[in-house]
């Protein structure tokens, strides 16, 4: 639910962070230097050239229409994604004409260089990509950047243009991991990262996890393996400082804890929040859990998903078991058990509807083990949500039951792998992707193309597959080819939006390139700068036809004028989601009222309104739109 601020605390707080001709937030910048303009952050009354040369360009790439696929950021490295998959891109529409581009977080640097991992921070301008480091710091030991932004995460916030990332750091030579938040402003300047977290008060984690719920607090999970329980932290002064307040499992009687699963992942929206991870039991094979060999279990040894999860902000948590090693209650497939590679590969999503999304896969051998005379071990990819809370496969069954190799599979994997999975604004369309081994013909029913240039090591060819649900995750499609170069490998898809509109949809993703298969998985082959994060979309048609657009939600929004500086006038947009009486007005710094731009009641729908300031001054405005006990407020720049 929104709250209502007073109008001067709302001006106050926006005041603290833009104060013409001073500067903001010194101490806390990363200054980086743009390829083409520089952003002064010391005299921002003299940023003008910056922001339009900004902005057109943008707009004259946007216009071109930038080809797919395209590199978008170069000389990534080292894993590409962890075994819980957080967000790595999101798509965001730059100048507000419809047509959106992708911003992510990656690591660049390679041990074997001699260079530390460091967070990168990408978006696609200028008709290619461009990226920059997030976290400057250095080891006086060797001169190299810590090791920071490995395997970061990252989320938008549609309505203000700002991309919050969570990386790691080391605080001091003692070598603590510490989790931090960072934020970088689109619209003001995308080549700075501005942190939020108090260096002194980071608290100790490892993977950087984190989430903002609808009421704006922070949350973070302590991915710490020296110590358990996996805690959950809190913040509610904007990220600046964190407390643990809570922690998986906690009050649940049915909870039990032998080992648990790599880099879980804390998501919200609105309300709902959600961590799903492994709960992992030691067995004569202990990542199957089982004992006595291949035809006897020992239900009790067993290891499956937990999902703890809150759908009132943080105030209460409950969890549930929802899939156990060796499960046969797989809908569509009941003589198949998945066979998953560590147990603990997953992608989690939430919709505006409050339904968490989850998809595992990526199997070892059929050879691993037989859970019961009638069962067949397979390498699968299966989909389950916490509203319908049935578990099913998404793959092909040629695939996967193909007799793969496992000495020919890179990272742990075994057939399709690590899935992606997001919904479009509505929820109904739910999309997923994975990659799988390049068959030569036929899915499952061929030969499979490998790899192999004497001394590499021989590996797979990998494609990225896609299928989809139009009813929510109820029913799927039939697996398609998205992304598939003969005798190239593309892997590690992440989607980073979808949108639906007059029957046809769009799916919005990044996958990694690999031009010498395995080498950008923990090593297995030897490093090749040529391999890099590519952005891709495609199209299919759908039945449905919301029209809806990526980022926009049914509720209240008042959106960033455009263009921003302006002169003499802008353009204000705003949505209502039900017949509301409303005002729009206009303040100066001190908060006196300068304009009344709407002043009526109107029905459901999206607005816009023209400010001309041609008989105002230069300098900063604040506009305030008003609904009921909705209340939203932004800034803006007059320039003359």
């Amino acid at each position: 639910m929104t709250k209502r601020f007073p109008l001067m605390l709302i001006i106050m707080g926006l005041m603290s962070s833009f104060v013409i001709g001073q500067p903001h937030n010194v101490d806390r910048k990363v200054d980086h230097k743009s390829a083409k303009v520089d952003f002064n952050k010391e005299n921002p009354d003299q940023n003008a050239s910056f922001y339009m040369d900004y902005k057109n360009r943008q707009l004259q790439s946007q216009q071109k229409t930038n080809a797919v696929p395209m590199d978008f950021v170069i000389a990534a490295w080292d894993w590409p994604c962890n075994s819980y998959q957080a967000p790595l891109s999101f798509v965001y529409d730059f100048t507000g004409d419809g047509v959106v581009d992708p911003v992510m977080v990656a690591t660049e640097g390679a041990s074997d260089l001699g260079i530390e991992r460091q967070g990168l921070f990408g978006y696609i301008d200028d008709f290619g990509a461009t990226s920059y480091n997030i976290y400057p710091g250095i080891d006086p030991g060797t001169g190299n950047p810590w090791r920071t932004g490995w395997n970061s995460h990252l989320f938008m916030d549609y309505s203000t243009g700002k991309v919050y990332i969570a990386i790691y750091d080391f605080l001091n030579s003692s070598g603590n991991i510490n989790d931090k938040v960072w934020v970088v402003d689109l619209l003001d300047d995308p080549s700075t990262a501005t942190e939020l977290t108090d260096s002194l008060d980071a608290l100790e984690g490892g993977w950087p996890r984190f989430a903002r719920d609808g009421n704006g607090m922070f949350w973070e999970l302590l991915d710490n393996y020296a110590a358990f329980p996996q805690n959950i932290a809190l913040s509610d002064d904007g990220a600046a400082t964190f407390a643990v307040v809570d922690s998986v499992g906690s009050g649940d009687p049915t909870f039990w804890y032998n080992d648990y699963g790599n880099d879980p992942v804390i998501l919200a929206n609105g309300d709902k929040l959600s961590v799903v991870t492994a709960l992992v039991k030691g067995g004569g094979l202990d990542e199957l859990g089982i004992y006595g060999g291949a035809d006897v279990t020992d239900p009790d040894s067993a290891s499956g998903f937990y999902n703890w999860y809150s759908t009132d902000g943080g105030a209460n948590w409950m969890g549930e078991m929802i899939f156990y090693d060796g499960d046969t209650s797989i809908t569509n497939r009941r003589n198949y058990s998945p066979n998953l590679a560590n147990w603990d590969f997953a992608c989690q999503y939430i919709d505006n509807n409050g339904v968490t999304h989850v998809t595992t896969g990526g199997g070892r051998p059929n050879s691993y083990g037989i859970v019961g005379s009638d069962t067949i071990n397979v390498a699968g990819i299966y989909y389950w949500n916490d509203r319908d809370k049935n578990w099913m496969s998404i793959e092909i069954e040629d695939v996967e039951t193909y007799p793969y190799d496992s000495d020919l599979c890179s990272n742990n994997s075994q057939g399709p792998y690590e899935p992606s999975v997001m919904t479009d604004p509505s929820g109904q369309l739910v999309v997923a992707m994975w990659h799988r081994p390049q068959f030569s013909g036929d899915p499952g029913n061929s030969t499979i193309n490998i790899y192999d240039n004497p001394p590499d090591v021989q590996v797979y060819f990998y494609d990225i597959v896609y299928a989809y649900s139009e009813d929510g995750g109820v029913t799927w499609s039939t697996p398609e080819i998205a992304v598939s170069v003969p005798d190239e490998t593309s892997t590690f898809p992440s989607i980073s939006g979808i949108e639906v509109g007059a029957g046809e949809a769009k799916v919005h993703f990044i996958y990694y390139y690999d031009a010498i298969p395995g080498s950008a998985v923990l090593g297995t082959n030897p490093y090749s700068t040529q391999s890099v994060w590519r952005y891709d979309t495609i199209e299919f048609s759908t039945v449905l036809s919301v029209g809806n657009e990526i980022g926009t939600v049914s509720d209240f929004q008042l959106e960033q004028n455009y263009p921003n500086p302006f002169n003499p006038s802008t353009t204000i947009n705003y949505t209502l989601p039900e017949r509301s009486a409303i005002t729009l007005k206009v303040y100066d710094v001190l908060g006196n009222e300068v304009a009344t731009l709407v002043n009526t009641t109107q029905e459901a729908g999206k607005y816009d309104v023209t400010f001309d300031a041609s008989k105002f001054a230069s300098g900063l405005y604040i506009y305030t739109l008003n609904a009921g006990d909705f209340t939203s407020s932004r800034k803006m720049m007059l320039l003359k």
